[in-house]
């Protein structure tokens, strides 16, 4: 994993190189190992080995473009994989942040063909791919990446992101410029680039509590690629084309008939994807939170080297809070007992926390939602601290899976609007039972709740309301949400409710956000993540699978709880109640962070968003003890993020 920019000026730059050069130097946390720049004269007339040099511009007249990279190395420790890394006759250039974990397949198959190789790296594998198969190279990569390639043969910068968009990949125009980058940081500062909030998106961070919903960002004009596409620069005339290469409901599935048939082939494709993510030059260890997923990628990590007859030593990571509302360690030191881990636990403090905030706010680029961000974070600083490259982690799972307690009453209303009553009373039922709440509270209609509300008292779910945003902003932005389109598209028909909200959980709202989030906090120690249950073929699995597959008798994530019997211990694997990575939250706001909250409330720039008074009285009932959001942090994030990009 690494980091990337680029910059394409049509009739040739003119910012001073030392400027453009600090746009890479900025991210210097993505890439310790080493840095390469090699500039471009990528016009027409242009020709030969004189139309490029590295580090230095030594033509004689203004170059065009720019690739930068910053290297952490992860596959072919070698000098000789550094980048930006060029053909054999350097008319295609390439700088790549990720992995390609098919690369020792892709590598067999072009030698094949007659391609000859000088690294061991799967950046080498991509230029080879790339010169082999032109764009339908990317369909045949397993990985994660964000790349970009300088085709000087077609004229055109092709730029590439993952299917699910695990690796970040932001880029603006301006009048006379394009530029690229592994995180906006690098963007903002560039001339022609115009620091200025997005009211619409601070607008669905403020009232619906999203962010990372669609191309724009929180930075008026700087977008990111989406998932699956490609971007196309033309070199002539500085045009853009988006393209997309994948599109997962699309893909032919075999959908098997049997539970025990589906967890088998789940288990076998988890399985495959783990052991393709253990490669690597260096240690590669993993997150552990004493959950389901991150418990299912750590059995497997033993079972794989045990099978392999490998004694490597296996490293787990792990946070820890000794409040009620986050303890999770009763189930992570069984996890790290069934899995033979060497493990590292760490407890984030409140003291910690405010020292970190600030750099925290500034290496996620973007406000974020929660401090369960920071549990995260101080866990990758673990990471770093035991000399540990790579870990595996389970992000990805519950999004596919409906592992949010969020997500059941859309499986039952789905039962119910397919007329399968008695299956939606019975998992209403079993759901019930686990969670510890009222049978009358789940029943998922209307009709049969009223009916039985004498066995249980229940009410229905109130009204998103926020108060405290400013009267005039929330005016302005009525009908300009991009969570709400995110909201519209129904792949799975007007009655597939529970695919519908786990296609949108998926691609569009949770799982990019949370792969912000980890790309950040990972990348702030110099650390790659990696997601074993996003690999896409898996994922197509998954969302093939009818909803059954997923709930049964009261449990998410039933198949893959079937796929880990006998493989995980047996209150992980049925553990009906899910946590992660949490932090204290009500704990620190009303403690750690009050003060901070108080003048985020206060602060002019935030004037325009909330509500002074009416945002008080919510802290105020929230430190009485009366009521809990995570509204206060909301605010405090946005005037933090504001003041560090002088916004």
């Amino acid at each position: 994993m690494c980091g990337i920019f680029g910059y394409f000026a049509q009739d040739g730059i003119t910012v001073p190189e030392r400027q453009l050069l600090d746009s890479s130097e900025i991210i210097a946390h993505r890439g310790p190992d080493g840095q390469g720049a090699v500039w471009f004269d990528a016009r027409p007339d242009a020709g030969g080995a004189a139309a490029f040099s590295h580090d230095r511009w030594t033509g004689e007249r203004r170059p065009s473009v720019l690739f930068c990279h910053r290297r952490l190395a992860i596959i072919d420790l070698s000098n000789e994989a550094l980048q930006p890394m060029a053909s054999d006759e350097d008319m295609l250039w390439i700088v790549f942040n990720g992995e390609i974990y098919n690369y020792v397949e892709l590598r067999h198959e072009l030698q094949e063909r007659g391609a000859v190789f000088r690294t061991s790296s799967d950046t080498e594998v991509i230029l080879k791919a790339y010169e082999a198969w032109g764009m339908d190279a990317f369909p045949r990569f397993i990985g994660m990446w964000a790349l970009a390639l300088l085709d000087r043969r077609s004229r055109r910068l092709v730029l590439s992101r993952d299917r699910f968009g695990v690796k970040p990949l932001y880029y603006v125009k301006t009048a006379d410029a394009f530029a690229f980058g592994s995180e906006i940081k690098q963007l903002v500062r560039l001339p022609g680039v115009e620091r200025r909030a997005n009211d619409r998106v601070i607008h669905d961070f403020l009232h619906y509590e999203a962010s990372d919903c669609g191309e724009e960002t929180f930075f008026e004009g700087i977008l990111r690629l989406p998932p699956g596409r490609n971007l196309i620069v033309d070199l002539d005339d500085g045009s853009l084309r988006q393209k997309s290469y994948y599109e997962p409901l699309e893909q032919p599935v075999e959908v098997p008939q049997t539970h025990a048939e589906a967890a088998e082939r789940f288990r076998e494709l988890l399985k495959e994807s783990v052991r393709i993510h253990l490669r690597a030059d260096v240690p590669v260890g993993t997150c552990l939170s004493g959950g389901l997923d991150s418990s299912a990628i750590a059995m497997l990590m033993r079972e794989i080297a045990n099978e392999a007859g490998l004694s490597v030593e296996r490293h787990a990571f792990s946070a820890e809070f000794d409040v009620p509302e986050a303890d999770e360690r009763y189930y992570t030191r069984m996890s790290i007992e069934a899995a033979q881990v060497r493990s590292h636990v760490m407890q984030p403090r409140e003291e910690d926390l405010l020292a970190d905030l600030h750099k925290l706010v500034w290496h996620q680029d973007e406000p974020f939602g929660s401090t369960s961000i920071y549990a995260q974070w101080s866990v990758f600083r673990l990471v770093q601290q035991a000399g540990v490259k790579v870990v595996l982690d389970g992000q990805g799972a519950d999004e596919m899976l409906g592992g949010y307690a969020s997500t059941v009453p859309f499986f039952l209303l789905e039962q119910m609007a397919q007329r399968r009553h008695l299956r939606a009373l019975s998992e209403s039922w079993h759901w019930a039972r686990l969670q510890g709440r009222p049978f009358a509270t789940q029943i998922p209609y209307p009709g049969l709740k009223r009916m039985l509300s004498a066995f249980g008292s229940t009410s229905p779910a109130a009204a998103i309301e926020q108060p405290w945003i400013a009267p005039e902003f929330a005016a302005g932005n009525v009908g300009n949400s991009a969570y709400v389109e995110a909201l519209a598209p129904q792949p799975f028909g007007a009655d597939g409710h529970f695919g519908n909200v786990l296609h949108r959980f998926f691609f569009r709202t949770n799982l990019p956000a949370l792969l912000r989030f980890e790309d950040r906090n990972s990348m702030a120690f110099s650390v790659e993540a990696r997601v074993p249950f996003l690999d896409h073929r898996l994922v197509e699995y998954a969302f093939a699978l009818p909803s059954h597959f997923k709930m049964r008798d009261g449990y998410t994530k039933r198949v893959l709880r079937d796929a880990m019997k006998g493989t995980l211990p047996e209150e992980i694997r049925m553990r009906a109640r899910k946590m992660g990575f949490a932090t204290p939250e009500r704990l620190w706001q009303t403690g750690p962070l009050k003060p901070l909250i108080e003048s985020a409330i206060a602060d002019p720039k935030l004037e325009r968003y909330i509500d002074r008074r009416a945002a008080m009285a919510h802290f105020e009932r929230i430190c009485a003890g009366q009521s809990f959001s995570f509204a206060p942090w909301r605010w405090l994030n946005l005037s933090l993020w504001m003041k560090e990009f002088a916004l």
